[in-house]
């Protein structure tokens, strides 16, 4: 259905890269050969040239980096839901059935290969420098999220609670003052700051009604002798 594209196989392309590298040894110059950077700079695909069009052309370079770029987005999925191999190789056969599938969904061109190839292929050369680049973010905004709890809870440990002010005062038993030191005007003994007045303002009159009566004793009369 599809005799124009050309690595159909794995095997085809290996073949290609062989056959290319051995016309580059021999008849390219180093100033004719242009960095892989350079090149993609200015949107050629390098990275993915298996991948084609129906047509055998190969994917623009604009299009190699929407492929792998949703690559690393089925990748960030697999990490959120704690299933992410350490390496693409020690990934379950569910995984990379679910990385394929979403894959060739999104992108016809992976579709034009043998057993699905071209979709491994990115993953296979992909896959190990993503996983160990967002495994160092992750670990790094986890100690940063970690250092940032211990700084708040240290914090608020070092905040006294403000208790309420009580009001002053005076346990007349504590003083070291009796009530006739009082009433003579010895304060010197109290030991609170507020100052202590006492004011007899009881008039005389008043004074001398409070004073308990005392009945006199009433004089003897001499008996006159009957006799």
């Amino acid at each position: 259905m599809y005799p124009k594209v050309r690595f159909w196989t794995k095997q085809e392309w290996k073949d290609n890269e062989n056959n290319c590298k051995d016309s580059s040894d021999l008849g390219a110059t180093s100033s004719s050969r242009a960095q892989g950077g350079t090149r993609a700079a200015l949107g050629e695909n390098v990275r993915v040239r298996y991948v084609e069009h129906a047509d055998g052309k190969m994917v623009s370079g604009g299009l190699a980096t929407e492929i792998r770029d949703h690559a690393r987005t089925i990748w960030q999925g697999l990490w959120s839901r704690g299933i992410a191999p350490k390496t693409w190789g020690a990934a379950t056969q569910e995984v990379q059935d679910a990385y394929v599938r979403s894959m060739e969904e999104r992108f016809v061109v992976l579709r034009y290969c043998d057993n699905h190839w071209k979709a491994l292929a990115i993953a296979t050369a992909n896959y190990s420098q993503w996983y160990i680049h967002h495994k160092a973010k992750m670990d790094a905004e986890a100690e940063a999220e970690a250092s940032n709890r211990k700084r708040v809870k240290d914090e608020e440990s070092c905040i006294e609670p403000v208790s309420k002010r009580s009001k002053a005062t005076i346990d007349v038993d504590a003083l070291d003052t009796t009530d006739s030191d009082i009433k003579a005007g010895r304060t010197e003994g109290l030991t609170s700051k507020t100052s202590v007045e006492v004011i007899d303002d009881a008039r005389p009159s008043q004074r001398e009604a409070q004073q308990p009566q005392v009945a006199s004793k009433p004089h003897a009369t001499a008996l006159k002798d009957p006799l």
